[in-house]
């Protein structure tokens, strides 16, 4: 079972890291040696060291190497509320080497996205999936600290609750999405 991670949250699994909701955060994915994968969900400046540095601490904790390392954000509107470079956020991880970006900007509609970050075993690389989140108003699902489960649909926002414990996101786990193909990575490198 894939983990969903949402705003500032961090975990590991053996495979999988979704992100339900990419509007202007960015999501991080280490891709371990042993095809296990880190993750995590950086929502802005004020909260990105504390996330770098539990992904960090989940890395160093491995039994495995950093292998790969996948970003999916919208560049022109994370690096308005992030102070890091792609580069500085390698750093933070302790890795070195190339780090494949996509550019979630030119494909979501407003209402950000929707990333699956899938390791494929013995490959030392990832799937990466990206596809615009068009159902992100109509739906409000829990997603709050701690929690790695499947989304649970609260309510169609008609009679949405009003309960501060819900953030609106999409429904896109119903569809796999299109995998991004290799020229589709913007490339940086950490030495």
């Amino acid at each position: 079972m894939p983990v969903y991670l949402d705003e500032d949250m961090v975990a590991t699994d053996p495979s999988e890291i979704r992100f339900p909701h990419l509007l202007l955060c960015a999501g991080v994915v280490c891709l371990m040696s042993d095809d296990s994968v880190i993750g995590g969900h950086i929502s802005g400046s004020s909260t990105e060291d504390a996330v770098l540095a539990e992904m960090a601490l989940q890395i160093g904790n491995s039994a495995a190497n950093p292998a790969a390392l996948y970003i999916v954000t919208d560049i022109a509107e994370h690096f308005r509320f992030s102070r890091l470079s792609f580069t500085e956020k390698a750093a933070a991880l302790n890795y070195v080497g190339d780090i494949r970006i996509v550019d979630s900007g030119p494909i979501q509609n407003g209402n950000g996205v929707f990333a699956r970050i899938l390791g494929i075993a013995g490959t030392g690389g990832c799937q990466v999936f990206v596809e615009p989140n068009e159902d992100a108003e109509p739906y409000a699902m829990t997603m709050r600290a701690n929690y790695l489960g499947t989304p649970i649909l609260l309510a169609n926002n008609a009679g949405a609750s009003t309960s501060p414990r819900f953030v609106k996101t999409g429904d896109s786990a119903a569809r796999p999405g299109t995998a991004i193909p290799l020229n589709g990575f913007i490339t940086a490198r950490r030495n």
